[in-house]
C-alpha cells in the first residue's frame, strides 16, 4: 500500500469516525433525555409515596420538600443541558470538545444528586456506570479514556463527602460505606472502562479487516 493509499484511507475513516460520533452524541442525548425523564419520574413517586399495590414507594421514609426541589432544579439543569446540545446538532454544530463537555456535565449533575442524597449508599451510583455507557455509544476511545478516570473521580468526591459530611456542608450524617465495596465499585469502574475501549478496538480491528478483504477481492478480479 502506498503513502497516498494510506494517507487517504486514514482520511476517509477520519470521516466516518466523525459521522459516527455525531449520530452516537445524537443517540446518547436521546437516551440522557430518557434516563433524566425515568428518574425523576421514580423520584416524584417517591415523594408522593404513591401506592400501586405492586410499586409501593416511601414506606419507609418520607422524602423531605427541600431535597424535592434541589432534584428537580438539577433534572431542569440536566434536560437544558440535553436541549442545548440537540440544538447545536440540529444546526450540524459538533466541535470535538463537545462530547467532553456534555460527559463531564452528566459526571457533575450526577454527583450532585449524590451529594444532596445518600452519597455511595444510594443506588444511584450506577449511574456511574451508565455514563460510561454513553461513552461508548460515540465510538471514541479517547473519550473512554477521558470518562472513566472522571467517573472515578466523581466517586471519589462522594466517598470524601460521606467521610467528612461537615466539612462539605452535610451535617452530622453517616453516608459511609465498607472500604472493600468503595475498591469494588472503583475496580468495577475501571474495568468497565477498559472493556468498553477494547470493545471499540475490536470494531476498528474488524472495520479493518473487512476493508482489506474487500481489497483483495477486487485486485483478484
Amino acid at each position: 500500500m502506498t503513502d497516498e493509499s494510506m494517507a487517504t484511507q486514514a482520511r476517509q475513516w477520519y470521516i466516518a469516525l466523525r459521522w459516527q460520533e455525531y449520530e452516537g452524541e445524537g443517540r446518547a442525548n436521546l437516551l440522557r433525555i430518557i434516563a433524566v425523564g425515568a428518574f425523576y419520574t421514580l423520584h416524584l413517586l417517591n415523594y408522593h409515596q404513591v401506592n400501586l399495590g405492586f410499586l409501593q414507594l416511601g414506606e419507609n421514609y418520607s422524602v423531605s420538600l427541600a431535597f424535592h426541589q434541589a432534584v428537580t432544579a438539577i433534572a431542569v439543569a440536566w434536560t437544558m443541558l440535553a436541549m442545548g446540545i440537540q440544538v447545536c446538532l440540529r444546526q450540524q454544530i459538533f466541535p470535538h470538545w463537545l462530547k467532553f463537555l456534555s460527559t463531564s456535565c452528566d459526571v457533575i449533575l450526577l454527583s450532585a444528586i449524590l451529594y444532596l442524597g445518600d452519597g455511595p449508599r444510594s443506588p444511584l451510583i450506577v449511574g456511574y456506570f451508565l455514563i460510561l455507557a454513553l461513552a461508548a455509544l460515540r465510538l471514541s476511545l479517547p473519550l473512554i479514556r477521558f470518562t472513566t478516570p472522571a467517573v472515578a473521580l466523581g466517586y471519589l468526591a462522594i466517598l470524601g463527602v460521606a467521610k467528612w459530611p461537615q466539612t462539605f456542608g452535610r451535617g452530622n450524617v453517616d453516608l459511609r460505606v465498607p472500604r472493600y465495596e468503595q475498591l469494588i465499585v472503583l475496580i468495577a469502574i475501571t474495568l468497565a472502562g477498559v472493556l468498553l475501549g477494547q470493545v471499540l478496538r475490536r470494531m476498528r480491528s474488524l472495520a479493518e479487516s473487512v476493508i482489506e478483504r474487500l481489497e483483495a477481492l477486487e485486485s483478484s478480479r
